[in-house]
């Protein structure tokens, strides 16, 4: 049968310099740009039926930092300082853990029937742009509260400008449009 593994390539030597095998079917991961941790999450290997799983791995020290069952969704980005990861969570909002707090997380935009299409990180790592049904929000990460709102039809990507004071975001039926954000 298949496993699922997670090879890292060395670009100077052109070929995988180490692997490692996961014990469940990954269905997406994300490498922090600033540690050595990785993000993974999938499904146990032939447990379709329950909860998807989240891993924190540390390549490193080569062990599993932090592990959680729920009902998570299929994207998942860390903050550009590295600290913290967000997934979106099925029919919710983004689930946002905090690497200095022991893996604490906290959920936002829970507001509507619909979970998070898509997300983004401010390049300061204090707020979070998510699209949901008909809505464009940001957060403040540190204190939960909601400081943008834009309803739009059908919200699709969302990325901030590298000066985090600019939202681009495509929805459906539209031309782009830029937001600003204070």
């Amino acid at each position: 049968s298949l496993h699922d593994a997670l090879p890292i390539f060395n670009l100077k030597k052109k070929k995988s310099s180490d692997c490692k095998e996961l014990p469940f079917n990954a269905h997406g991961c994300d490498w922090s740009k600033s540690t050595d941790r990785i993000a993974i999450f999938g499904y146990r290997k032939d447990e379709f039926k329950s909860p998807p799983v989240l891993q924190i791995y540390d390549w490193k020290n080569k062990k599993v930092l932090f592990e959680e069952s729920s009902e998570l969704g299929n994207r998942l980005a860390w903050s550009p300082d590295g600290k913290l990861l967000a997934i979106n969570v099925r029919d919710s909002g983004v689930k946002i853990f905090d690497s200095e707090q022991d893996w604490k997380s906290v959920v936002f935009g829970e507001d509507s029937v619909r979970g998070v299409g898509f997300f983004a990180w401010s390049p300061d790592s204090t707020k979070i742009a998510l699209t949901k049904f008909k809505d464009l929000k940001v957060f403040d990460v540190k204190s939960g509260k909601q400081v943008f709102q834009k309803v739009l039809e059908n919200p699709r990507d969302v990325s901030w400008s590298a000066d985090g004071k600019t939202i681009l975001c495509r929805y459906c039926f539209n031309p782009d449009d830029y937001y600003k954000v204070n």
